[in-house]
């Protein structure tokens, strides 16, 4: 039932039919189909085939989690934050958001993070906050990156580790973090002294910087960051 639902939606049947898709997909989830349930659920919450219905949708993203789907998991964990198709709730959410990050779910690894770092919806906890923004990071979010190179470098923290920050800043800068850039090329001494002579070092080890290791962000300091996000001429 699955396949032929398949076949209908992506016209491999002969032609594409939406309707009979959603038919054979809503059979299949009746006949406890988990992949069935998922698409239906994405189904109803995009509007593809039938008229969106975000409860609709949620239900059925719950019994596809339950199954063990990590992208479930996550668009769960949205919804209740949200509050669409279901009421808002920071406890399930968070939750979800949870379930989906041990599954291996960047995105809800990231909004954990996130959370933490900011105390929206639970207790402001940096360790956690790092924690998670290492597991996003690790899928190749430079943002990730960044807001770990960040909280490393917070010199109101006794924890710090600048060359750890650093070595995060390098690579946000490789993944072509806007936010990276603009703070190396224009709000750098906002950073500590510590963190940018860290900076210095690292460009100096990967061959794109030679001049003295003075935490001052200069032209040489400038044109290595721009070749590192791609930006040289």
């Amino acid at each position: 039932m699955f396949r032929l639902a398949e076949l209908h939606e992506t016209g491999e049947a002969g032609s594409e039919n939406k309707i009979a898709a959603v038919e054979w997909y809503q059979r299949a989830a009746q006949a406890n189909q988990p992949r069935a349930s998922c698409r239906l659920a994405f189904l109803y919450d995009t509007g593809e085939g039938v008229l969106q219905d975000r409860a609709e949708a949620a239900k059925l993203y719950r019994v596809c989690a339950e199954s063990g789907d990590g992208r479930a998991m996550l668009r769960l964990a949205q919804l209740h934050e949200v509050g669409e198709g279901v009421p808002s709730d920071w406890d399930t959410a968070l939750g979800w958001y949870r379930k989906a990050a041990d599954a291996g779910q960047s995105g809800a690894q990231c909004r954990l993070a996130a959370l933490y770092e900011t105390g929206q919806g639970v207790n402001q906890d940096r360790s956690e906050a790092i924690k998670w923004y290492r597991s996003c990071a690790e899928s190749g979010s430079g943002s990730a990156m960044f807001r770990l190179a960040k909280i490393l470098d917070s010199a109101s923290e006794v924890d710090n580790d600048p060359k750890v920050a650093a070595d995060y800043m390098f690579r946000a800068l490789k993944a072509n973090e806007q936010q990276a850039k603009d703070e190396m090329l224009g709000g750098a001494q906002t950073w500590s002294e510590a963190f940018r002579q860290e900076f210095q070092k690292k460009l100096q080890v990967e061959n794109l910087y030679s001049g003295a290791i003075d935490g001052i962000l200069g032209s040489g300091t400038r044109q290595a960051i721009q070749v590192i996000s791609g930006d040289s001429t």
